[in-house]
């Protein structure tokens, strides 16, 4: 079905899929098809406009804008709903009409210290070894203990959930260990099974798998190879997820999952999922076991907004491009309007693996302080390679006082938090959405962490000073300099982030 609205004068629109953000507000001939790709991250079925319009799905859809027009390709008919005035009329109208109310809470460490996974650090080989005097390092450098993930091939192999004997001979011990240091411990995991695998053979025969229109079960491509798919949509699959992982928590007293992948272009297009959903659904089922776990972590979803869930931004390079550093703020802006407030954006300095070990890699010391500089003001920070190891003493130095000032803004994290989870109102926010009589539609490289801190990160190697538009009230910046509504030139030196608080 097609469907096509006229935009009114300046309209700008927001929404869809998060890795959009970039492309925000939507320009003429902007298209994303919702029903093919998240382009590897979260979804909503949502557009939202700066004139008080909200248009709502629920199955995925494909959009257009093209000739001062709204195109809409969809199964269902869907309306393009006058609520208010401006975006936040429309953000709210969402909020309270489509988020539901969600089982589960987060845990606050997930906010208040940082994130450590083995990824980039260790690969594919997460040892027991290597993976202690990681997490003792880490004190050891003065560092905050906090959630320790163990990231691919901890496991026997994928959907086998039990602990590789090569790599961590004794896991009880390991998680002891890891415990008695402070850090609580996640595991990560896919939808996915080996086809060879003893758990592939058991859930083939009870019909717990995804199959194709011929009756068989679906064998997918995926980033690490192929494999059979758990049908989600089944309650009995959904089930046998989440008994396994509340084995290894029983067993190993493991705290929680980073749960990958999920993306609907991993179904090949004659999948048949037993409801008849859409793959997109795939996301949702897979996002709601999550729930089931105060530690959690999403990269994922689909039509889960307001839901406690950790969202992870997906792999980025480490480069100063939009691949990189320079779709953080866009994409943090994104989430936020859609709903998925608790994320972290992606490891610092980036976590795509491929990039790292590209022949011509070089890392770049003033990307990962900069990245870093983005990610203290963030719901949460996480990382893999651990700054001791790639950072002069002078960028360690500053690392330092950046994590200094993380630790000064973690109760007011926690405070927009408690708010996101009793009013579904973000944690980071857009000028736009604070101001919405302001004109701000186009200001995408700054956010606001509550109301009271504006914040304005470089995005440029070299770059030691940029423009800031600062909205109206008092405002004050760490030297005491200060601002009234405006348009100001600010200096940023290595470490030194651009950040001002409004004064009450």
């Amino acid at each position: 079905m097609t469907q096509k609205f006229p935009l009114q004068d300046n309209e700008s629109f927001y929404g869809g899929a998060i890795e959009d953000g970039l492309c925000m507000p939507f320009k003429d001939g902007f298209k994303r098809d919702l029903r093919d790709w998240f382009s590897g991250n979260q979804a909503s079925p949502t557009l939202l406009s700066s004139k008080g319009r909200i248009l709502r799905g629920d199955k995925p859809f494909s959009f257009e804008f093209k000739n001062g027009e709204l195109i809409i390709e969809s199964e269902e008919e869907l309306k393009l709903e006058k609520v208010g005035e401006t975006l936040r009329d429309a953000y709210l109208y969402f909020s309270k009409t489509y988020f539901k109310n969600y089982k589960g809470h987060l845990d606050d460490l997930m906010f208040s210290a940082p994130q450590y996974d083995t990824w980039i650090s260790m690969r594919y080989e997460p040892t027991e070894e290597k993976v202690l005097n990681y997490a003792k390092e880490i004190l050891e450098q003065g560092y905050k203990p906090g959630v320790l993930i163990l990231d691919d091939s901890w496991a026997i192999d994928y959907g086998v959930f039990e602990f590789n004997k090569n790599f961590f001979p004794h896991p009880e011990e390991t998680i002891e260990k890891l415990h008695s240091l402070g850090f609580k411990v996640m595991v990560w995991e896919t939808p996915f099974i080996s086809a060879d695998s003893r758990n592939y053979r058991e859930l083939s025969k009870q019909g717990l798998l995804l199959k194709n229109t011929e009756g068989k079960d679906v064998i997918t491509w995926w980033w690490n190879g192929y494999s059979a798919v758990l049908d989600l949509s089944k309650k009995e699959a959904r089930e046998w997820l989440d008994s396994q992982n509340k084995s290894l928590m029983s067993r190993y007293k493991i705290d929680g999952f980073k749960m990958d992948a999920s993306d609907p272009d991993y179904y090949p297009k004659n999948s048949v999922f037993s409801d008849n959903s859409h793959k997109a659904f795939q996301s949702k089922y897979y996002s709601e076991i999550g729930l089931n776990y105060s530690f959690n972590e999403m990269r994922a979803c689909y039509q889960v907004e307001g839901a406690a869930l950790s969202q992870r931004m997906r792999d980025k390079n480490h480069s100063w491009t939009f691949e990189g550093i320079e779709r953080l703020v866009q994409n943090a802006i994104s989430m936020s309007l859609m709903g998925y407030f608790y994320f972290a954006p992606d490891m610092v300095g980036g976590g795509m693996l491929c990039d790292f070990e590209r022949e011509d890699f070089k890392f770049d010391e003033e990307l990962f302080v900069r990245y870093a500089e983005i990610a203290v003001f963030l719901p949460m920070i996480q990382f893999s390679l651990l700054p001791w190891k790639c950072l002069s003493d002078a960028n360690q130095k500053l690392m330092k006082s950046l994590m200094e000032l993380r630790e000064s803004l973690v109760p007011t994290i926690l405070s927009l938090k408690k708010e996101a989870e009793e009013k579904h109102y973000p944690i980071i926010r857009p000028l736009f959405l604070e101001y919405p009589n302001d004109n701000y539609e186009n200001v995408m490289d700054e956010f606001m962490l509550g109301e009271d801190i504006l914040v304005a990160p470089i995005l440029n190697k070299g770059q030691t000073s940029r423009t800031v538009v600062v909205p109206c009230g008092n405002w004050i910046d760490l030297d005491g300099n200060n601002y009234q509504k405006g348009t100001y030139n600010l200096c940023a030196p290595l470490g030194k982030p651009i950040f001002l608080k409004r004064q009450k």
